[in-house]
């Protein structure tokens, strides 16, 4: 074979496998293998269920279980959060109220109501002291993600699910038949410490289709937070999002 059609033949190979290679994609979470859709991303976006703008506040009890790397805990959670911040309340799976966690976009405060203590760090700190790097979550983002001014470069599809992908890495997958969400891949750009997002068990609350069993995994798949939400309220009057210290306790700073 002379060097031309050798460069040739390489040069149609590598063309060939490009294009099999964004066919078909294959989701590992629900088996099954998406093909290049022809549908308009816009009449797909315009059904998602996206409250972004109308959802504000949430408050509500969940059933927690966290696991990680040599270790692992359950119990129940009590929270509020709205878009900028979160507060909540831990009980372990005896039902003792064990501490209060309240945080915003850039530090976090603790109440350890066992050892009395009340620390305030910054989220990164508060990540490696007691979630193996994983930054806490705030409830009402995970619950419902802001996802209206991302621009769709990507549409899969299977017999029972679509595939978009976003321009900014962003994949979601929603049910075809009532366009909730089940799943959200994150680019590591945008989380660098949790990647993946499952959801099941929707029901409608207040006209809101909400999910009430999400579970988010880190980047590294080795650290699992599973939340089995129990009560919700949306948009409650006057959420208070202040950890009540005793008088004689002293925040340290660290």
């Amino acid at each position: 074979m002379s060097k031309y059609l050798r460069y040739t033949f390489f040069f149609l190979l590598l063309i060939f496998q490009a294009c099999q290679s964004t066919k078909f994609i294959t989701d590992n979470t629900f088996k099954e293998q998406f093909k290049k859709s022809n549908r308009n991303p816009d009449s797909i976006i315009s059904k998602i269920h996206n409250y972004s703008d109308s959802l504000n506040t949430l408050s509500g009890k969940a059933r927690i279980q966290i696991s990680q790397p040599g270790n692992y805990q359950r119990g129940t959670i009590h929270f509020v959060s709205d878009r900028q911040e979160s507060k909540l309340i831990f009980r372990n799976n005896l039902g003792i109220e064990g501490g209060e966690l309240y945080f915003d976009k850039d530090s976090a405060l603790v109440y350890n109501k066992i050892d009395k203590f009340a620390r305030k760090m910054s989220l990164k700190r508060y990540s490696y002291v007691y979630l193996n790097g994983l930054l806490p979550v705030n409830p009402i983002t995970v619950i419902s993600p802001r996802l209206g001014d991302k621009k769709v470069k990507k549409v899969y599809e299977s017999p029972d699910y679509y595939s978009l992908t976003y321009r900014d890495g962003t994949q979601i997958i929603l049910d075809k038949n009532d366009f909730l969400i089940r799943k959200i891949e994150y680019p590591a750009s945008m989380h660098p410490d949790f990647s993946t997002v499952i959801f099941g068990g929707y029901a409608v609350i207040n006209g809101y289709h909400l999910p009430r069993k999400i579970q988010i995994l880190s980047s590294d798949k080795k650290s699992n937070i599973f939340l089995l939400i129990q009560s919700l309220e949306i948009n409650p009057s006057n959420p208070d999002f202040n950890i009540h210290l005793p008088p004689h306790l002293t925040i340290e700073h660290l």
